[in-house]
């Protein structure tokens, strides 16, 4: 069956019309040829679908294929709080021999992924990002005892 995919999903917020299902649901289609794996993303009723976090992240690239028709012009943007950082116009396909298709960005400092522009259903699979690390609480705690220390030495100095 089909259903959107979870808010949270691999650190993620998800729009409601980004839906997942199975390869083998739609046989013959750009459902089955554009998989890398068992599960596809596409999007629901032809609508704009997007991702997005809280806190920035690169979008390196994902594989991208048109479910039912010969070709779809996706325009695919990326912003950071709300403001365009980048934007391309790739198409994609849903002939056998030609899917998956991976489109490459390497697009640094965004929050937001949107695709839109297509007439029909579009097929996601496995989105490349790159999400910088959140500090855990020891680590700032670690990097002000080592400022304490440096402000301890570099007292003691000036009162020699």
């Amino acid at each position: 069956s089909n259903n959107s995919v979870p808010d949270g999903y691999a650190g993620l917020h998800w729009s409601s019309s980004f839906y997942v299902l199975h390869r083998d649901y739609n046989p013959v289609s750009g459902y089955e040829y554009g998989a890398i794996g068992d599960w596809v993303g596409y999007s629901a009723y032809a609508n704009p679908i997007s991702f997005w976090s809280d806190d920035d992240f690169d979008f390196k690239g994902l594989y991208l294929a048109s479910a039912w028709t010969p070709a779809e012009s996706v325009t695919i943007t990326a912003f950071n709080n709300g403001v365009q950082k980048y934007s391309s116009i790739v198409t994609a396909t849903d002939a056998e021999d030609q899917l998956p298709q991976l489109f490459a960005f390497n697009w640094k400092g965004v929050d937001e992924v949107v695709f839109s522009g297509y007439s029909s259903h579009i097929v996601v699979d496995n989105l490349q990002l790159k999400i910088a690390p959140v500090p855990e609480p020891e680590t700032y705690a670690m990097l002000m005892a080592g400022l304490g220390v440096m402000g301890f030495v570099a007292r003691r100095r000036r009162e020699r």
